[in-house]
């Protein structure tokens, strides 16, 4: 700008410190960088306490995000607008002076001591203790294929299963599950961060070479904390003693254990009968290798968790105990796959799967009465709710005969947990996690225990972690779906219900349904959420649909009809082959539904009272006089 009169140069005007603040976008800058940096912590925590990152990786992330926020309101202040931008000496002062304080923060987040709060926001997520490394528990780590063939892995895996099944029958071992033994397969992690992650004392890890039936098995007993060996011992056997083999492998280790060679003391007792031989299965040793082969491979092939695998599982068990009708593990597997055959194959139904399971469960049981898979086999709800005080009484005897048995807890668990009594079930949900924890179904109970006892925040927190651990469980999904609804929380429920849907147990009809209920869920049409899910009740008793599937009653009480969530929650408890709406009854969600007669009349039907009252009553109910219950 110019003088008219002499043509000098004039001093521009001193502009407003805050406007041009405003015409810089400064606080816009600042706005957004501070909404990123806080995704970023969080995305961080949930990781790190998915995979216990060490504390360091959490500094340098914030030292780097401390440190960008002066610059990015350098930058700012420079592309904040168009034009030229020029730099006073205020504007200089107040930038070195951010660059300063940015500099100083990072300075005392690199050397803060190890137990400094770093983290801009922390998720409150539940993880194994970092306790002392426990001298009883024990991991079968996968063993390592030494055969030709890379097909043989199956094998290996299945021998590793198998010695976990043997130390798991031996008094006062806590055998890790294998799940999670099996979650280091393929990586190079050092054996101490192993044992703390699964907080075992005791490694088992070894090789199989295989050559036609000739099996030759590397073992070793490892200490977590050292690496040192503790034992080890080579075995060269045919396929058809392969029983015995891991008999004298359960045998050795828990000789060496009960010696206290953890160097913690009070090692494990060893399990012997009279004759000094740990008895693993009743039914004697393999008499037929192709068969036991077999079995190994139809157990690797059911446990993906696919249908097409499951499929193929389900035909090698079959060829197994073709070839040997006396192999008790086959039958007993055999009986469990069938329990769920009728929900991904369309041309078996419930009455034939039912049929299926009764037959090789009374075979594996006239084989080995001790089999804890064969005695907790379930066909969906139907045995089950007729018989509750019968099965609570054989899943107890169970579970106090094999302590730390995963499938006897599990089932004892799923029925607790089914006829509402989550107080009792917790400590064994907690002793699940503590055996399997890199499991995404056991962290997965053990918080929905937690959720349902009134822990809210640490349950869903583990159920996250439960999906972080395995994002593709449809298990956690579902509770995490039914805890969503419970909190209102409508678009993070439908983030769920739509992966389900996505997955092969749904048709296509269902599927469309689904995106229905979700489309009216997302718009908050409540009435037209209320009004489709009442029309879909006498297609669900058709069984066109199958809305336990859906979890219709689940939504019903999103869309506030309690009369309506109580008629289907009817329809879908009452129908035998329905295996996860029991499980829903008892959320804080279905409080306004449990007070309805609809409710109560199910409560009779499925013949729970009686069982209450001689077992113990569900939390949210309680007698009223001799003959009557009332629930809230």
């Amino acid at each position: 700008m110019t003088d008219d009169q002499t043509g000098r140069e004039m001093p521009l005007a001193a502009p407003d410190f805050w406007g041009r603040i405003r015409e810089h976008k400064v606080v816009q800058w600042a706005l957004a960088y501070l909404g990123v940096a806080l995704a970023l912590a969080h995305g961080e925590d949930l990781v790190a306490h998915a995979f216990d990152w060490p504390e360091i990786v959490a500094r340098i992330l914030m030292s780097l995000l401390v440190l960008g926020f002066p610059l990015a309101l350098t930058i700012a202040w420079y592309h904040g607008h168009r034009g030229a931008k020029r730099l006073t000496a205020g504007e200089a002062t107040i930038i070195a002076l951010l660059l300063l304080i940015g500099a100083g923060l990072l300075t005392l987040l690199v050397h803060a001591p190890e137990n400094a709060p770093v983290k801009v926001t922390q998720a409150v997520l539940v993880k194994p203790a970092p306790a002392p490394l426990n001298s009883h528990a024990i991991a079968v780590l996968p063993f390592e294929n030494m055969s030709a063939d890379p097909g043989q892995n199956y094998f290996c895996d299945g021998i590793a299963e198998e010695i976990m099944d043997a130390l798991v029958r031996l008094p006062g071992m806590q055998v890790i599950g294998r799940t999670s033994s099996f979650a280091f397969k393929g990586q190079n992690v050092d054996l101490r961060t192993i044992g703390e992650k699964l907080g075992a004392a005791n490694l088992v890890q070894g090789s199989v070479r295989r050559d036609g039936n000739r099996v030759r098995i590397d073992v070793q007993l490892v200490r977590a904390a050292d690496g040192v060996e503790l034992w080890s011992q080579s075995f060269d056997r045919d396929l058809s003693d392969i029983l015995k083999v891991q008999e004298d492998i359960a045998q050795a280790i828990s000789q060496k254990l009960a010696g206290g060679v953890t160097g913690s003391g009070g090692g494990v007792a060893p399990a012997a009968t009279a004759s000094g031989t740990v008895v693993v299965h009743d039914s004697g040793n393999i008499t037929n290798g192709p068969a036991y082969d077999k079995y190994l491979e139809g157990k690797a092939l059911f446990d993906k968790g696919d249908i097409d695998n499951m499929e193929s599982g389900i035909k090698a068990l079959e060829e197994a105990v073709a070839l040997d009708p006396n192999l008790a593990p086959a039958w007993a597997e055999l009986a469990h796959a069938y329990g769920f055959q009728y929900l991904y194959n369309k041309n078996i139904t419930f009455a034939q799967a039912s049929a299926r399971v009764a037959a090789a469960r009374a075979r594996a049981l006239a084989l080995d009465p001790k089999s804890v898979t064969a005695l907790l086999v379930v066909p969906g709800n139907a045995e089950m709710t007729a018989n509750w005080s019968a099965y609570d009484t054989l899943a107890h005897k169970v579970v106090a005969a094999n302590p730390n048995n995963i499938a006897a807890l599990t089932a004892y668990m799923n029925l607790l947990i089914e006829s509402g009594r989550a107080r009792v079930a917790l400590p064994y949900a907690k002793q699940l996690y503590a055996l399997d924890p890199l499991s995404s179904r056991a962290a997965s109970f053990y918080g929905y225990m937690l959720y349902l006892t009134g822990q809210r925040a640490e349950g869903k927190a583990l159920i996250d972690r439960a999906l972080v651990l395995n994002p593709m469980d449809f298990i956690p999904r579902f509770l995490r779906e039914g805890v969503e609804l419970g909190e209102d929380t409508i678009p993070a429920a439908v983030m769920d219900a739509r992966f389900l849907l996505q997955s092969g147990a749904y048709n296509d009809a269902e599927r469309k349904f689904g995106a229905h209920v979700i489309a009216l869920a997302l718009a908050g049409d409540k009435k037209g959420l209320s009004s489709l899910i009442r029309q879909s009740l006498p297609l669900a008793h058709a069984g066109t649909l199958r809305t336990d599937w859906l979890d219709l009653d689940r939504w019903a009480m999103a869309a506030g009809d309690a009369k309506l969530a109580a008629d289907a929650m009817m329809e879908e408890s009452t129908r035998p082959e329905n295996r996860f709406s029991l499980l829903w009854r008892w959320t804080p969600l279905f409080g306004p539904a449990r007070a309805t007669p609809v409710f109560k009349a199910l409560i009779v039907a499925q013949k729970l009272p009686p069982y209450w009252r001689s077992h113990g009553w569900a939390d949210v109910c309680a007698p009223a006089g001799s003959s009557d219950f009332s629930c809230h």
